[in-house]
């Protein structure tokens, strides 16, 4: 067993340092790492995160630990956390180990627009998420994420419909590795995975409203899988749920 002082993700991050010198912020809910001379920028990225955080917990549930902000020196940097050699270009910040965020200090000059609130929110979704210790499908997951930090997708969606596929959620978990970019690798504004997934959560949330999509989640435990809990929550069986959303969505 672990000793309940032990933060092995703070470790982690601690060993990465040794060769990426960084000043340390502890906040009420967050302990910030950053490059040296990136003091206000760094001061300010927490405040913003400190704010949405704030927004999403009360909608979720707070977390049981801290969670870890690494703010990297430049992308070389950032690209050493991600999960492949080679990360797309796009990518400013992600999560890893559950519950950390890894951010290039030098893409976040504004702070204050939507992008940057939407962006951050998605990834702190994540992290609240992991919380709840049960394994989600990539899909599902991404589209919660979306769903509590974005507008609803469906105007975009449809378009997006004019050019690419619509797969069925089945053939997104199973053609799914990492991220639903290894379905569609297009920016997230471009990527039907992302739309449609969104789009789902949003049906699903406007059914049975968000409380009990959280419940179904809480349900899961290590044992069942979201259809299971879906299914013992809403009487409802998840396949006949996606025909009735694409039914809407087409209409």
């Amino acid at each position: 067993l672990l000793e309940l002082s032990k933060d092995e993700e703070l470790e982690y991050l601690e060993e990465r340092m040794s060769n990426f010198p960084k000043n340390r912020i502890d906040t009420l809910n967050c302990i910030c790492l950053f490059p040296l001379k990136n003091n206000e920028s760094a001061k300010k990225f927490i405040q913003s995160i400190e704010l949405l955080y704030m927004n999403l917990s009360i909608k979720l549930k707070p977390l049981r630990q801290k969670m870890l902000i690494y703010l990297c020196q430049d992308k070389k940097e950032l690209t050493g956390f991600w999960f492949e050699p080679l990360i797309p270009p796009w990518i400013k910040a992600f999560v890893t180990c559950r519950r950390i965020l890894v951010a290039d200090i030098n893409e976040f000059k504004i702070i204050d627009d939507p992008g940057f609130k939407q962006g951050m929110s998605h990834e702190l979704t994540h992290i609240l998420l992991s919380d709840f210790n049960v394994r989600l499908p990539i899909w599902l997951e991404e589209g919660i994420c979306e769903y509590f930090s974005k507008q609803n997708p469906t105007e975009k969606l449809l378009d997006l419909m004019k050019q690419k596929p619509l797969l069925s959620f089945k053939e997104l978990e199973s053609r799914t590795n990492h991220t639903l970019l290894d379905i569609d690798n297009s920016r997230t504004q471009e990527n039907i995975c992302y739309h449609q997934s969104h789009s789902f959560v949003s049906f699903f949330c406007q059914m049975f409203g968000e409380r009990k999509i959280l419940k179904c989640l809480k349900n899961m435990g290590l044992k069942k899988d979201f259809s299971q809990a879906f299914y013992e929550n809403t009487d409802k069986n998840l396949i006949e749920m996606e025909k009735q959303w694409l039914k809407k969505l087409l209409n």
